[in-house]
């Protein structure tokens, strides 16, 4: 058996980061707040997602991506393409890493 070697684990949930630093997002908000910290550039890095967070969901901004992650690896996603939905998910996945690569930075001060 062959195991492919992932280089990043991501784990999102319910929000537990988000209670640690401001800059965490959640699955409701993420792309969202990935946007607000420049990370999600819908018009020009990630035109493929953006799109296909409009074309599906109705939003480019407020789309739970845990949702839309699943939405790309169901092999019958129509009007899709497999080549298509690696690119889309390929970018989500280096969003989801360039957006949380700093959040513990800056934690919330509860001074």
């Amino acid at each position: 058996m062959l195991f492919q070697v992932r280089e990043h684990c991501f784990i999102l949930g319910a929000g537990f980061s988000a209670a640690f630093s401001e800059n965490a997002p959640t699955m409701n908000n993420f792309l969202r707040k990935s946007h607000e910290l420049h990370a999600y550039l819908p018009e020009k890095t990630h035109s493929e997602l953006a799109y296909i967070a409009n074309q599906y969901f109705g939003s480019m901004l407020d789309v739970n991506i845990e949702r839309l992650a699943t939405f790309l690896t169901i092999q019958t996603t129509p009007y899709m393409g497999k080549e298509e939905r690696k690119i889309v998910y390929e970018q989500l996945v280096n969003l989801v890493g360039e957006t949380l690569k700093d959040i513990y930075q800056n934690p919330i001060n509860d001074d």
